[in-house]
């Protein structure tokens, strides 16, 4: 059956729970920073914080994207590899109940996580443990999910790890079978310890690249009117994404700027994945690159106004407004 958009991606588990700063103390966190754990680590973390009440997502960058893309009504496939434990078939569930199609495959071993502390300061601190989500393997990829789709999207996080390979293997069956390809840049630390590869793998496959001012300068060296120049030369579509101050894109030759909506974020996690979602749906209703902008930078002001990197609800209503603004 056909569909809108497939992705492969690191499923983390989001587990958001507020606690007191001197917790963080007593677990040897630093305030504000991410810490990637090993599984001791983590499950006395977890065993510590068992009587908090949490809040449990399915996250890693690409689900949230895909669960944006299903509330605006486009059909998805996640691939990615979970433990088989209570949170692997939490994140199942909950994908599916939020419209995405789930390929995630159960392992033995444990599903990686990503816990959020959040102190009354609003300040967060993260644990993270991929735990088997970079394990995906690509005899684990189903060809024809990636044939039948419009687009193939993936994040700058697959290209490390074993996933890696899988990650290539679904971008070589999109590239020849006209599936256009979305790379988002994702993260600086990344780009940093992965540049070379990064922009041979963009040049070769990218129909869109987005990136943000910060991934931008790492892998361009330049600001962003600059930078989306650069990017221009190695995709069809460039983007690059200014927070409130809206986006970037330049395709063939002709620069786009997107204003953005200046709100009162409390918590910018997630933005870049559901604007992400807002510029697919644009392309995939066949509306302007600039229209396509306005959407994704519209629904990202609306994330960063909630703590957590999804919204409750999508506001359709708006957005059809701005469909029809010229």
């Amino acid at each position: 059956m056909a569909h809108d958009v497939v992705s492969i991606g690191n499923p983390l588990m989001d587990i958001i729970i507020e606690v007191e700063e001197s917790f963080l103390k007593e677990i040897n966190l630093v305030k504000g920073n991410m810490h990637l754990l090993n599984e001791q680590d983590i499950s006395k973390i977890e065993k510590s914080l068992e009587k908090h009440n949490k809040k449990l997502i399915p996250g890693g960058s690409e689900a949230n994207t895909l669960t944006a893309l299903a509330m605006l009504g486009h059909s998805s496939i996640y691939f990615g590899k979970v433990g088989k434990d209570n949170h692997g078939t939490i994140y199942h569930k909950k994908l599916m109940e939020d419209g995405v199609i789930s390929k995630v495959i159960k392992v033995d071993g444990m599903t990686g996580r990503a816990i959020t502390l959040i102190t009354p300061d609003s300040e967060r601190t993260f644990a993270t443990h991929l735990g088997v989500a970079t394990l995906l393997e690509n005899s684990e990829i189903n060809e024809a999910d990636i044939i039948q789709a419009k687009f193939l999207h993936l994040t700058a996080y697959v290209f490390g790890g074993k996933i890696k390979e899988a990650a290539m293997q679904a971008l070589n069956i999109a590239k020849n079978n006209n599936v256009k390809i979305c790379i988002d840049l994702a993260d600086v630390n990344i780009i940093k310890n992965n540049k070379a590869s990064l922009t041979q793998i963009v040049k070769e496959f990218a129909y869109i690249i987005i990136a943000n001012e910060n991934e931008a300068k790492e892998f361009t060296g330049k600001d962003p009117e600059q930078a989306v120049d650069e990017l221009s030369k190695l995709a069809e579509i460039a983007i690059v994404k200014l927070g409130e101050n809206g986006s970037l894109i330049k395709s063939k030759g002709k620069l786009i700027k997107v204003h953005g909506f200046k709100v009162k974020a409390i918590d910018t996690t997630g933005a870049g994945d559901i604007y992400t979602a807002g510029f697919l749906y644009g392309l995939l209703n066949d509306l302007s690159l600039e229209t396509s902008g306005k959407i994704a930078s519209f629904i990202a002001s609306k994330v960063v106004q909630v703590k957590g990197a999804r919204l409750d609800k999508i506001p359709i209503e708006e957005i059809k407004q701005l469909k029809k603004e010229k």
